[in-house]
């Protein structure tokens, strides 16, 4: 068996590669000094993430417990503060680029491994995940280290190895079950190399699995008890049941994964899987392949069948950057190089900066489209403040939001005043987090504070009895107002 390559260490790294280190800590501290200085508020996942932190489970809803488990800790120790639970994430970038470049130094050259970070942390999606507390950060962060352990541990073929990286691996399926793929990839990596029997790759992928099971093991006993609630919700954001069967929307997925990584880098990619056969280290270059290829595969098959967000294949993309930056390496002539590997970079950190410059301003300036998707992040505190004054003046105790997104967003906002946010579950099936966890109930005491759209519908048992308890109207864009109406039902 091959002994392990070594991985250089934080002191090598110090030492060989001060300017890229200069380079990716600059972009991490103007991205944190972002996140300090946006105007810009929670979004809804945030709210309901952080919300679940007051509540520390071993399972939530709609997603397994990590990132509840974290926004728990840094409220603990910093209070609520959307700084707080931000602040962190554009470091957590810069640890996986570091991760990316001992990798692809260790088994390619340092000069791959430069350009593997280098575009890491330039990646759209990393610019936008830099801004937000996410389960797609918190899973990518154990992805890489898996990744690493299960290197050694092919070459090394030590039973721990696997083991360790099993253990690994089932940390990230506490952050989101896409983690699922890694397994997937590993099966490929040992099943598809003749290096060794296929009772030893059977065994090996065995032992990494247990040792995924082990750490996840709190979330599957959780759902087993809770009637498996959270893989249920699963189903419903894949919505199989009826089929669509689109070309189209398979094509919009794939054109959507050049934004997430970046036109040319996406070309990079594509150019990459070509040169394979002209790879230093093929092996290598392969094994990579079955981190990212089958991730794009089983989303694009999931856009045809039905629907995919793009971020749904954000575990594709660390092999990726590593195999580009293999590529990178060694393209011939240098020229080409040169232009390619700059021209990636420099569209990439031109939209890096931009994303910064917006986030800290709160605006997208002379970029903004008629929709200006920021209007999602501005006028909750506002409306909170209208729902809390209209609430104490009717010595309403609880406020009823009219869906999950003003209940999550509500809830943040008003966390420390002495009113309760609750929804309506009308039909007795939870659909969220929120008809779960926080719906009325027959021990809830009125009056009560009910929000509707401006058209003033109230839900059917409220209907009669209700009177006007006043309106919110707060803009939030140009021409645009988030328009609710108050009702009192005593």
């Amino acid at each position: 068996m091959n002994q392990p390559t070594p991985y250089p260490n934080l002191r090598d790294i110090y030492h060989q590669e001060r300017l890229l280190l200069a380079a990716i800590g600059l972009l991490a501290l103007i991205r944190m000094v972002a996140i300090i200085m946006t105007p810009l508020e929670f979004g809804v996942d945030e709210a309901q993430y952080w919300l679940w932190g007051q509540y520390l489970d071993f399972g939530y809803y709609s997603k397994p417990p990590l990132i509840g488990w974290y926004l728990g800790l840094m409220d603990a120790l910093f209070g609520p503060s959307t700084i707080a639970a931000r602040i962190l994430t554009p470091i957590f970038h810069t640890l996986i680029s570091l991760v990316l470049y001992a990798i692809a130094t260790a088994h390619h050259s340092r000069q791959a491994g430069r350009w593997a970070a280098l575009l890491w942390v330039s990646l759209p999606i990393v610019s936008l995940g830099s801004f937000v507390i996410s389960t797609d950060t918190l899973l990518l962060m154990p992805w890489v280290f898996a990744l690493a352990f299960f290197f050694k541990a092919e070459a090394s073929g030590k039973a721990r190895h696997f083991i360790i990286t099993g253990l690994i691996i089932g940390i990230g399926l506490l952050a989101k079950y896409a983690a699922v793929y890694f397994i997937l990839g590993a099966a490929l990596c040992l099943f598809g190399t003749k290096a060794q029997s296929r009772l030893t790759a059977f065994k090996h992928l065995a032992l990494l699995i247990a040792g995924a099971l082990v750490t996840a093991a709190p979330n599957l006993i959780w759902n087993l008890t809770n009637g498996g609630i959270t893989f249920a919700h699963l189903g419903e954001n894949a919505d199989l049941a009826k089929p669509t069967y689109s070309f189209a929307s398979a094509f919009e997925f794939l054109l959507s994964q050049s934004g997430v990584i970046g036109p040319v880098a996406f070309i990079l990619f594509c150019i990459a899987i070509i040169r394979l056969p002209r790879q230093i280290n093929r092996g290598f270059a392969q094994r990579l392949l079955c981190f990212s290829v089958p991730v794009i595969l089983i989303m694009t098959t999931q856009a045809y069948l039905k629907t995919a967000n793009a971020n749904w294949a954000a575990t594709a993309w660390p092999s990726a950057c590593i195999l580009i930056g293999c590529a990178l390496a060694q393209l011939e002539p240098h020229i080409v190089k040169r232009i390619w590997g700059r021209l990636a970079l420099s569209v990439n950190y031109f939209a890096a900066f931009l994303i910064a410059a917006s986030v800290a301003l709160g605006t997208l300036g002379q970029w903004t489209p008629p929709s200006d998707p920021l209007r999602r992040l501005r006028g909750w505190e506002a409306l909170a403040n209208d729902a809390l004054a209209a609430a104490k003046a009717h010595d309403a105790p609880i406020i009823i939001a009219d869906r999950r997104a003003e209940a999550a967003l509500l809830s943040w906002h008003l966390h420390d005043a002495d009113v309760a946010v609750k929804v309506i579950d009308a039909d007795g099936k939870p659909g969220s987090h929120f008809e779960l966890k926080h719906a009325l109930g027959p021990a809830d005491k009125g009056p009560l504070l009910i929000l509707t759209g401006p058209d003033g519908v109230l839900p059917a048992p409220y209907q009669n009895g209700a009177f006007d308890g006043g309106e919110s109207i707060i803009e939030i864009a140009d021409n645009k107002t988030r328009h609710k109406r108050f009702f009192i039902v005593k």
